[in-house]
């Protein structure tokens, strides 16, 4: 015998079939809480003719599972087993009637995994359930009133219970968006509860009595022709290997071959990276200052070319009047004296670094000339100086003078004048 029925399932209209094997489990306790308002957090609403399922609220059913108890009679049949393979669960859907439903969304169905009350439970006391559903059912936009939301569980969720009745602590429904209210098992309407639907596999049924043999075929039919040369067929795999051959005796010894040619000559391997520089050595301590040994005295250098002549000096006072000297000759240079060994050459220090040249200063006028000052130690020799003008004597008569190619006095004091300029030059 089958039922038909309209229903919405998952948001389309089906005619669902319901064998003779549909077994009705009715629910035994239900409530709704509001987990977000801050006003109805510790509210119970399970005495509510409604389940409200929203953003904010949320669910909660537990069916009644005595039929499958060990200890129930149903109608005095035994209970249902399960658990065999010719009676195990086909089918296992929950029904749901609806009252409203406004929006779209997603409702998911969770496993609460421990026992509550329905007159206690809260949106601050909800209890733990599973944070994966066992499965999403799709909101429609609408859904007439008095139809129902059919949705299929897994079916050894039921078998589960059945074995062992305390994990059956019934279902959380939780909306993503759609508010949908169904009705309560306190709702007035008959026949509007929530439900659950069990469909067993019917019993395996006896084996039929042997039928008659039929009657006998007519006679056997000629012989066909032979048929066509099949096509070659593929080319079978290759077979295992053979098993190893025993090993062979050990030949005589060949005779020793000729020595080699020579090989070539290697190439010259690449020439090596340069070392590294090594590290500085340490500085050496200063050297002893060297005696100062007086050399030789050289050769006269070549005679230099004539200096300028320096700027005229101030006219000096007239001199008193000399005696009148004789006019000696002009006496011959003395001989050079032997030039000094040279000293031993001293360690040589390190380098200082070169000054920067200063400016030269503006030349000074000329000074009186002081009073002669001590004899000075000898000096090094220095560099030969420039050939000197003629020397002067004191001679009063021009005419002699100039026939001998004398300086008068006041000639004589104006190069004197100039050899101070000069020297004072020179000294800078």
């Amino acid at each position: 015998m089958f039922m038909f029925r309209l229903v919405v399932a998952l948001g389309f209209i089906i005619f669902a079939s319901q064998p003779a094997e549909a077994h009705t489990l009715n629910v035994d306790r239900d409530t709704f809480v509001d987990t977000v308002s801050p006003d109805q957090v510790d509210d119970n609403f399970g005495e509510e003719e409604t389940l409200d399922v929203s953003p904010d609220r949320m669910s909660l059913v537990r069916f009644d599972l005595s039929l499958f108890s060990p200890w129930a009679l149903d109608d005095g049949v035994p209970p249902l087993v399960v658990s065999h393979d010719d009676r195990a669960v086909e089918q296992l859907q929950m029904r749901l009637f609806v009252k409203s439903v406004v929006g779209l969304g997603k409702i998911g169905i969770h496993r609460i995994m421990e026992a509550w009350d329905e007159d206690l439970v809260t949106g601050n006391a909800v209890p733990l359930f599973e944070i994966d559903p066992l499965i999403k059912v799709d909101i429609p936009v609408t859904i007439l009133p008095d139809n129902f939301l059919l949705v299929n569980l897994p079916k050894d969720l039921l078998e589960e219970w059945i074995d062992y009745p305390d994990r059956n602590h019934g279902l959380l429904l939780i909306s993503d968006g759609a508010s949908i209210a169904f009705e309560a098992k306190e709702s007035p309407l008959t026949g509007k509860h929530p439900e659950l639907e069990v469909i067993l596999k019917g019993p395996k049924g006896d084996t039929g009595p042997k039928g008659d043999t039929g009657p006998a075929g007519g006679p056997a039919g000629p012989e066909g022709k032979q048929g066509p040369k099949g096509d070659k067929g593929d080319k079978g795999d290759v077979g295992p290997a053979g098993p190893e051959g025993p090993e062979g005796k050990i030949g005589p010894a060949g005779p020793e071959g000729e020595v080699g040619p020579e090989g070539p000559k290697g190439d010259a391997g690449p020439k090596g990276d340069k070392g590294d520089t090594g590290p500085t050595g340490p500085k050496g301590d200063k050297g002893d200052k060297g005696d100062a040994g007086k050399g030789e005295k050289g050769d006269a250098g070549p005679k230099g070319d004539k200096g300028d002549i320096g700027p005229k000096g101030d006219k000096g006072d007239v001199g008193p009047k000399g005696d009148k000297g004789d006019a000696g000759p002009s006496g011959k240079d003395g001989h050079d004296g032997k030039d000094g060994k040279n000293g031993k050459n001293g360690k040589n220090g390190l380098n200082g670094k070169n000054g920067k040249d200063g400016k030269n200063g503006l030349n000074g006028k000329d000074g009186k000339v002081g009073p002669a000052g001590q004899p000075g130690k000898n000096g090094k020799d220095g560099k030969n100086g420039k050939d000197g003008k003629d020397g002067v004597c004191s001679c009063n008569d021009k005419s002699l003078a100039e026939s001998y190619g004398i300086l008068t006095l006041q000639e004589q004091v104006d190069l004197l004048r100039e050899r101070i300029a000069e020297l004072e030059l020179w000294s800078k």
